[in-house]
């Protein structure tokens, strides 16, 4: 169990701020396997144990009277630890597969968190969530993913209709012809990618300083209020995490024309998983996530009305 911010390790500590860290971290914040940890009662002199029933692998029920002292106990109160004979590595739940490539293999744990990202935002969400931030391994998954969009959707595009010309130019013999071709190619194929990457880069950016701006507008609850989850390093990995919402650009030479599509799938993908984030509520993140391309399009309009 370690810090959901920094991974520092949290066995055996008494909920509350994470010594490394500052953020607040309660034991029902955790997605456990049944009966791989143990709760301890945080009565001094008592230590008795008690073993998570439920499907999150938490206590059931969470609030109850210690058989042993007599007090009555929360299990957000008590200290966890693995189960004696139990390695810390199996104690939570699957969470990220992307988090687990070496483990699992990069082919599998990339399709696994791909399937789960179009199909499940919100388990998405819940899983970036059981890992320490990472934005940099979020950004690899979402570059893989703008590699494979861009070859397979756009750069056809730009090779289909100049190709015989180039193509003649290469069967000339000449070294300096062929290299051009081959240097076309490369970039009709990987600047659509780089171009993709870096607009999601650019929108969780902007994401993150509307959500920001969101969650200190109107009333906010409590859990908004005392939120320490939500950091620069969470929104971009959502986001990142959320690229296979751009499967539509992928279709091969109508990607560009399907794209609006797209953007609007990774708008709500991004921003249900966002609200994964203890202290998001989900209309905010909707909000956030989208407001940047709305101003875009409002502004192309604006700007034809006025041209034209």
């Amino acid at each position: 169990m370690n810090c959901k911010k920094c991974g520092y390790s949290l066995w055996n500590l008494a909920p509350g701020p994470c010594p490394e860290c500052g953020t607040v971290f309660r034991p029902s914040d955790y997605r456990l396997r049944v009966n791989a940890c143990r709760f301890i009662c945080p009565t001094a002199g008592c230590g008795q144990d008690y073993y998570g029933t439920d499907e999150q692998g938490h206590l059931e029920p969470s609030a109850f009277v210690c058989v042993k002292c007599g007090r009555g106990i929360e299990m957000d109160a008590m200290l966890v630890l693995p189960t004696v004979g139990v390695d810390e590595r199996i104690t939570k739940q699957e969470g990220l597969l992307w988090a687990d490539r070496r483990d699992r293999g990069w082919v599998r744990a990339f399709w696994g968190t791909f399937g789960t990202a179009i199909g499940n935002p919100y388990r998405l969400g819940r899983d970036v969530m059981s890992e320490a931030c990472n934005p940099l391994q979020a950004r690899v998954f979402s570059a893989l993913c703008a590699l494979l969009f861009g070859v397979v959707g756009i750069g056809p595009l730009f090779v289909v209709v100049p190709m015989s010309q180039i193509a003649g130019l290469g069967v000339q013999g000449r070294p300096q012809d062929m290299l051009m071709f081959v240097g076309y190619l490369l970039l009709a194929f990987l600047v659509p990618a780089l171009v993709l990457w870096l607009g999601l880069q650019v929108w969780g950016l902007l994401s993150h300083a509307a959500l920001l701006v969101a969650l200190h507008v109107g009333h906010r609850t409590e859990a908004e209020r005392n939120s320490e989850m939500l950091s620069l390093g969470r929104t971009m990995e959502m986001v990142n995490y959320s690229a296979p919402a751009l499967l539509l650009v992928g279709v091969p030479c109508f990607g560009i024309m399907l794209a609006p599509l797209g953007v609007v799938w990774l708008w709500v993908a991004s921003a249900f998983a966002l609200s994964q984030v203890p202290g998001v509520r989900q209309w905010r993140a909707l909000v956030a996530v989208g407001v940047w391309p709305l101003l875009v399009v409002v502004g192309v309009v604006v700007w034809m009305i006025v041209m034209g």
